[in-house]
């Protein structure tokens, strides 16, 4: 699988959850996206599909991107928003729980 299809994978799985979320608390579900996202696709990753790092980040991006729209705000500067967005999650779980991410619950 490429990493288009397997964002189309994700994005097809988390749809329905994103939108209760959002629907229950607004904005501030998205939030909770962004780690759920990039714990799928190292999931994803862990099951055997060998994606790299700099992989992994677009699957996530990409993800992110489709399934979030920030009104009046251009798709390329959401792209940015969105990677900066897993750069930080990345770094915060790295430094606070290892690189293995060990007994991390995902929000939803």
């Amino acid at each position: 699988m490429d990493i288009h299809e397997i964002a189309s994978m994700l994005v097809n799985e988390l749809k329905a959850t994103v939108e209760e979320v959002v629907k229950a608390h607004g904005i501030r579900g998205w939030g909770q996206l962004i780690p759920t996202v990039v714990m799928r696709v190292e999931a994803v990753r862990e099951a055997g599909q060998g994606l790299s790092g700099p992989d992994k980040k677009q699957v996530a991006v990409t993800v992110l991107n489709q399934l979030i729209n920030l009104p009046i705000v251009p798709e390329f500067v959401e792209e940015k928003i969105f990677s900066l967005a897993v750069d930080w999650f990345v770094h915060f779980f790295n430094r606070s729980h290892g690189h293995t991410w060990a007994g991390v619950k995902l929000p939803f």
